[in-house]
């Protein structure tokens, strides 16, 4: 099957949904093409200062020699609020490019929901997806936009039978949308387990490197040291003491925003030693997670959830959505309450204050958790299903054979 999907900021050194889901299709036997914003300028640093944006037709060349995902990019007019304004070329371009099935990855994109308009008239079927979580949804704009999704949208989809895939387990799409629930299943995200598993002997290699004691308990955040992800309030949270010597923090991720400066001060004033790393790129991760021993999530959880617990990492996490409660409620991570750098602290501390056993146990929930169910492996296998019997009733609604 010829996929190809749209994204509204692709960048090749990320972990995202579509750079992984899209190599695993590819490794099942299926052609996907990216198409995706050329003109990179366009986007805000919070996007773009993670992982620069310097050399990318050579970091797409690497992309697509590494795992055979073609890349196709077109110019886009702008950014704004989230959402890219890609030109008409885009809509020549794709059908250029004949596909079997076209994904667009976000329902609430401005070229998802144009897409979603033209449907009816098109010469492939489509398929979206929505990452949005309930509480994520919430600012000033988001009453009015789903009032009008709800209004002129997603009526189309529910009277065309698109389908609206959910990757995170929220009903959003279903409850403040409008979209028929037959329509949005709920296939989630995975893990490439190739990549991500616990290595005992690597750990030991990669302290050494780091100058990290054997013995030490190793707490990491890796990502975006930003406000969204809760750059200060972890700042914060490990100002104090753990009242331990055999403590490490690492942090990798480069500092962005207004409040950059005060943030690499306030970690370089904490009590407890840390360490400072750059940003990784996505096939760098699986060292850091090795190395640790525990992984922190200040605010918004992030997919890369499945990758630390892949890892055998147990996790700290926020109460502020369901999601997050649920994702731990198997002992496989501990809940603290969120914006709240004391319980924060206090939920690192009570990590700190186990056992060995009782750590050992965590880890093994966490692998339990990923098990076969979250290997992107069997993941894509889903997706195939979900991606075959819409072409197949697409191609039954036009008259179209396979022979």
């Amino acid at each position: 099957m010829r996929i190809v999907e749209i994204e509204d900021f692709f960048h090749p050194d990320a972990g995202y949904q579509v750079n992984v889901l899209s190599k695993v299709l590819v490794e099942h036997g299926h052609e996907v093409i990216i198409v995706a914003a050329e003109n990179m300028d366009i986007f805000p640093t919070s996007l773009t200062g993670f992982f620069g944006i310097e050399n990318i037709k050579e970091r797409d060349a690497w992309y697509e020699t590494t795992f055979n995902v073609k890349i196709v990019r077109v110019k886009a007019r702008g950014y704004y609020s989230g959402r890219t304004f890609y030109t008409s070329e885009i809509y020549s371009l794709v059908d250029s490019l004949h596909p079997d099935l076209l994904f667009i990855h976000g329902n609430d994109t401005l070229i998802g929901m144009s897409y979603t308009q033209r449907a009816s008239k098109l010469s492939f079927p489509i398929i979206l997806d929505s990452h949005m979580l309930s509480i994520a949804s919430h600012n000033r704009l988001s009453t009015v936009f789903k009032k009008v999704y709800s209004h002129f949208i997603a009526p189309i989809i529910n009277r065309q039978r698109l389908n609206v895939i959910r990757v995170q387990d929220d009903p959003y799409v279903i409850s403040e949308l409008g979209i028929d629930e037959e329509l949005a299943p709920y296939l989630g995200f995975g893990t490439d387990k190739g990549l991500f598993h616990p290595d005992d002997e690597r750990k030991k290699m990669l302290r050494r490197e780091l100058g990290i004691s054997q013995e030490d308990t190793v707490i990491l955040y890796a990502g975006k040291l930003d406000e969204s992800k809760g750059g200060m309030l972890l700042a914060r949270a490990i100002e104090r003491s753990f009242g331990t010597d055999s403590l490490t923090i690492v942090i990798a991720g480069n500092t962005s925003g207004e409040k950059a400066d005060e943030l690499e001060s306030a970690f370089s004033s904490s009590e407890n030693r840390i360490i400072r790393l750059p940003t990784h790129k996505y096939p760098e991760l699986p060292d850091l997670y090795q190395m640790a021993d525990l992984a922190l999530y200040p605010a918004q959880c992030s997919l890369s959830f499945y990758d630390v617990q892949a890892s055998g990492l147990p996790v700290v996490v926020d109460d502020s959505t369901a999601v997050n409660i649920n994702r731990v409620s198997s002992g496989n991570g501990i809940v603290f309450q969120a914006g709240s750098a004391s319980s924060l602290h206090g939920a690192i501390a009570s990590y700190l204050s186990m056992e060995s056993d009782e750590k050992n146990e965590m880890k093994d929930r966490s692998l339990a958790y990923i098990g076969e169910r979250f290997s992107y492996d069997n993941v894509a296998r889903r997706y195939e299903e979900v991606f075959r019997i819409v072409v197949n009733n697409f191609n039954l609604k036009k008259g179209i054979t396979n022979g």
